[in-house]
């Protein structure tokens, strides 16, 4: 041996042993045993510590969650927020791109519906007792709904997922408090509203919560409210159903693979190679390099104003007809309906070129049971089109089918590593996103238990982050077509006209075989005047601002250079002694993205904290509404005897404030 004594430790069939080897000539076996029971007794002790539940032994480390990849310092940053001991942390791991994306547009509109999905369910001789243990045993079963999500000053934000967790049932009795059915209904829509403006704190879990009101003797209306960051729709289909079966009895004990499983193979098979980028920017060049926006209106100006939705129903003849086409050039519905979106946006902007969103399922990969996953496995990305006018209408949507095939192949590629890839980093490439809806919740609650327990009608409607979304739902034999779109934004007429435009191309995809493309392009040519898409009031842009003083604007780019430089960069300029930095005026010209703005924030805020700038504190939707660092400070300026405006709107629990 190399050394006086040599410890080989090892865990076999749930035990843990040790064999100490070491030389008889050199050292007595009593000493030897001696020292090696001394050592046994201190790991019972720490044990014993360890598991006592006393305040002083709730402590953890980063090799507890190595999926984080977090220092100790950072996790004990992290977890002295946390209301709740270390002992209740059952795993710390980082988000995927799906979640990633919609934790950043709810951070950016706060205090609004986005992201927040609803279910309605109308129930008869309902108990509330029994809602109440199959939604706590509901929690308890999934990981999702015991996760909350947490920014960090430096690097990707993560979820906490906790060990137990306490989720009531909100109950209120209507009976006999409304005059007739329409104030009754009336007054459902403002708690339903008000349940989802309520939002969530995205920190503290669940983030889904029950509300059960009693009409009258034997009538129960239900409002389930959640965020979209815990569930796809697959997902959302089985925990409703997997409710409803508790609710009614049943024994649940289907296969759960942990969501956290799903991170790490997601996060395992990120490609970043050259010729990953080669394949965005090849696609990019295809529409020209210029982004699709029906709207060009950000996030942060629309969401306040929540959403409305247009629906068109395609007949049974017209559906079989899809089908029968779908089939014929042996593609997918959804490529048809695709294909007809493409033709309205190339026909709405005038371009070759188009670029919309859609959303992959994110299963496609190799995993060891991943189809018993359940959290949020989708991933919305660009699809960018671009097809020859002389081509065929079948060639064109078997090309469909290989563009979706390729995105299917890097379905969880970080949007905004892409659009850094694109050189627009924080810029939109799209406004409008299409979803083929698989799994209906309302089919999920209704069938199979449904109707043994009163369940008499149920529906579910979202708002997502984008103003203009189309979902196409089959719904038995016919088609149903969902433009949902952002009411601050749209003109309900001007979504009509184009619900119509949609429906007229679809149809004129099904007499399409033989044609090209350029000549159903103009057959589905709209005639005469089309009203107005968008409302006027969305096209406004505020007036500037004027420039703060200079120590305020300095502040401000040390903060920015803070962020944007490299540490290598700032070592390197401080060898030559460059003390003085230029920003370039666009932050995201620069290479800031998502992450880089929310730790500008905090930056930002901790400075002025200290009181003594003129300046308020940022929001991380003004990063966006103003990237350049003229117009950012002088949207932070608060001159002399002037309040800030916003200090009493600014919402209790702000991402700067988590920061």
């Amino acid at each position: 041996m190399g050394h006086e004594f040599l410890v080989n430790g090892q865990v076999y069939a749930g035990e843990f042993t040790l064999r100490v080897m070491y030389s008889r000539a050199r050292h007595d076996a009593a000493s030897v045993q001696g020292w090696v029971d001394l050592f046994r007794q201190e790991l019972l002790a720490l044990v014993a510590h360890c598991t006592s539940g006393l305040a002083d032994a709730q402590g953890v480390t980063p090799s507890d969650f190595p999926l984080a990849g977090l220092g100790a310092e950072a996790l004990g940053a992290l977890v002295s927020r946390l209301p709740g001991a270390a002992a209740q942390i059952e795993n710390i791991y980082p988000l995927t791109p799906g979640q990633q994306g919609m934790l950043f547009e709810s951070s950016l509109a706060p205090d609004t519906e986005v992201n927040v999905v609803q279910t309605l369910v109308t129930m008869v001789d309902f108990d509330p007792a029994r809602l109440q243990s199959a939604w706590q045993s509901t929690v308890s079963r999934h990981d999702a709904l015991r996760s909350g999500f947490h920014w960090l000053p430096e690097g990707e934000p993560v979820q906490v997922l906790l060990r137990q967790l306490d989720a009531p049932v909100r109950l209120l009795d209507w009976r006999g408090r409304h005059r007739d059915e329409a104030a009754l209904e009336q007054a459902w829509e403002a708690l339903c509203e008000q349940e989802r403006r309520v939002g969530f704190d995205m920190a503290r879990p669940p983030l889904a919560r029950w509300v059960a009101v009693r009409v009258d003797d034997t009538i129960y209306r239900l409002a389930w409210t959640w965020h979209h960051i815990l569930f796809d729709g697959w997902s959302v289909s089985r925990v409703m159903g997997e409710l409803f079966a508790l609710y009614a009895g049943q024994r649940v004990a289907s296969a759960l693979q942990p969501y956290a499983d799903f991170v790490g193979a997601v996060r395992g098979g990120r490609n970043a190679g050259s010729e990953e980028q080669a394949y965005w920017r090849d696609r990019h060049a295809d529409i020209d390099r210029v982004p699709t926006l029906l709207a060009g209106v950000p996030l942060q100006r629309w969401a306040r104003g929540g959403s409305h939705s247009h629906r068109v129903v395609l007949d049974t003849g017209t559906t079989r007809a899809l089908r029968a086409l779908a089939q014929a050039e042996q593609v997918t519905l959804n490529t048809v309906l695709q294909a007809a979106w493409a033709l309205l946006l190339m026909q709405r902007t005038g371009r070759p070129g188009v670029c919309f969103g859609v959303t992959m399922s994110g299963r496609s990969f190799e995993m060891r049971g991943i189809d018993d996953v359940v959290g949020l496995c989708v991933n919305s990305l660009p699809l960018m089109l671009r097809p020859d006018a002389a081509m065929g209408v079948g060639a064109w949507l078997r090309q469909i089918v290989s563009a979706n095939l390729a995105l299917r192949q890097r379905e969880h590629a970080p949007l905004p590593v892409v659009q850094g890839w694109l050189g627009t980093p924080g810029q939109s490439l799209y406004d409008t996103l299409v979803i083929f809806e698989n799994y209906p919740v309302d089919a999920a609650i209704s069938g199979g238990t449904g109707p043994d327990i009163g369940i008499r009608a149920s529906t579910s409607s979202g708002t997502l982050g984008v103003p203009l979304v189309l979902i196409v739902e089959p719904n038995g034999e016919e088609m149903w077509l969902l433009l949902e779109y952002a009411r601050d934004v749209f003109d309900p007429q001007g979504v009509a006209g184009l619900a119509a435009q949609m429906e007229g191309i679809v149809k004129a995809l099904l007499n399409g075989a033989g044609r090209t493309v350029a000549s159903l392009l103009e057959a589905t040519a709209p005639l005469g005047v089309q009203a107005a898409l968008m409302k006027q009031a969305s096209r406004t842009s505020p007036p500037r601002k004027a420039l703060p003083p200079a120590p305020m604007l300095a502040a401000l780019a040390d903060a920015w250079r803070g962020v944007l430089a490299a540490p290598q960069e700032q070592e390197q300029e401080q060898e030559r002694g460059q003390a003085a930095w230029t920003p370039c005026p666009n932050f995201f010209e620069l290479g800031g993205d998502s992450l880089l703005a929310a730790r500008l924030v905090a930056q930002w805020n901790a400075r002025v904290d200290r009181g003594d700038l003129p300046a308020r504190k940022m929001r991380l939707a003004e990063v966006f509404e103003h990237p350049v660092l003229d117009d950012l400070a002088a949207a932070l300026w608060v001159p002399a005897g002037r309040a800030d405006p916003h200090a009493r709107h600014a919402p209790a629990a702000t991402l700067e404030e988590t920061l």
